[in-house]
């Protein structure tokens, strides 16, 4: 079976030769000072050590745990006392980028390896690499996806900590993209509005009024089965509907035979030769973000990460590549012509 192109990223080292990390040096690590998913910092960093161990690289490593832009600030400044030579981060990418110049005085390059949920608002600079998943793009390139299967109007429902992100904003300009026209947006587990079932009962009330072809679920950890719920309950009364949702594996709703024709689920992956086989989980995700890093840290080329879709439940697909390098990303999410992106009413991004 031919495997579709898939959406990547150029495959040249950006740094090679005298700029490859060596044994010697000492390397900074910023890894989040609190996470929302248990196990992926740690998942993060063992990707990050086990792939430098692979190149041979056994660099001294000093590690700072940063999340608010003063603890960032105050990271950057600690990890230059000590004198690095390369900073490795999963962390805010634009408030790191508000440091590359403090970065670039000193001789320091940086490598941004998070999970990219937002797009960087301005341009990275020569010396600063970022190589992680982008989760953004791919919600990008499932919203067009669906578009170009046919799906005309959609619903997105939204988690709360999701909608703070750019993934609804992408979503929706990859489904307008591939030739979508309408749709509508639901945040639930929000403080107020939607705390609880409330804001699957919104869903509820916006699929019965606007009817829409598809219902694409941003959820993440234990949200995930909640929105599960809320679709099974109701899908009789959702003849017609298709679900879509951007989701890790082992995350992935756990669907009947019958619903599985009905579900499109979409995930990211770094390629190597078990992507299609293999299942990924949010930790899994954060340690091939880690050994994404160590490989440019090591001089290799940048990994290529792809949108995939579930075929079977034993097989992924990689999508076609032209929803990230769709005309409409040309001056990046946020770049001119790229419409409205500010804050969702009454909640989002």
């Amino acid at each position: 079976m031919a495997v579709p192109a898939v959406a990547s990223v150029m495959c040249v080292s950006p740094w090679a030769g005298a700029t490859a990390l060596r044994g010697h040096e000492r390397v900074g690590v910023i890894l989040p000072a609190s996470e929302r998913f248990p196990g992926a910092r740690h998942a993060w960093l063992e990707g990050f050590e086990s792939e430098l161990r692979r190149q041979g690289v056994a660099p001294t490593m000093a590690i700072e745990h940063a999340s608010t832009p003063s603890q960032l600030r105050g990271a950057v400044n600690a990890l230059l006392q000590q004198e690095v030579r390369l900073v490795a981060a999963w962390s805010d990418g634009n408030e790191l980028l508000e440091h590359q110049h403090a970065l670039a005085d000193h001789g320091v390059r940086l490598v941004l390896s998070d999970f990219g949920a937002k797009a960087l608002r301005k341009s990275a600079e020569a010396h600063v690499v970022r190589c992680g998943p982008e989760l953004w793009r791919h919600a990008f390139a499932a919203g067009h996806d669906l578009a170009r299967r046919g799906a005309r109007s959609m619903l997105v429902v939204a988690g709360y900590y999701e909608s703070g992100f750019d993934l609804v904003h992408a979503t929706l300009r990859g489904f307008r993209a591939g030739g979508g026209q309408r749709h509508e947006i639901v945040v639930t587990g929000t403080p107020d509005l939607s705390a609880g079932d409330a804001g699957w009962l919104r869903a509820n009330t916006t699929v019965q009024g606007a009817a829409p072809d598809v219902v694409m679920s941003l959820h993440s950890a234990h949200e995930i089965e909640g929105f599960h719920t809320f679709w099974v309950s109701r899908a009789n009364r959702w003849k017609g509907r298709a679900l879509a949702a951007l989701v890790g594996d082992s995350d992935a709703p756990r669907l009947a035979s019958s619903e599985s024709s009905a579900v499109s689920l979409y995930q990211p992956r770094m390629i190597d030769v078990g992507t299609t086989r293999s299942t990924i989980s949010t930790d899994s995700m954060a340690a091939q973000a880690g050994r994404s890093a160590a490989q440019v840290a090591s001089g290799l080329p940048r990994p290529t990460w792809a949108t995939l879709r579930r075929e079977t439940p034993s097989f992924w697909a990689p999508l076609d590549g032209s929803g990230w390098h769709h005309p409409a990303l040309s001056n990046g999410l946020h770049g001119p012509g790229a419409g409205a992106a500010g804050w969702l009413s009454p909640y989002g991004a």
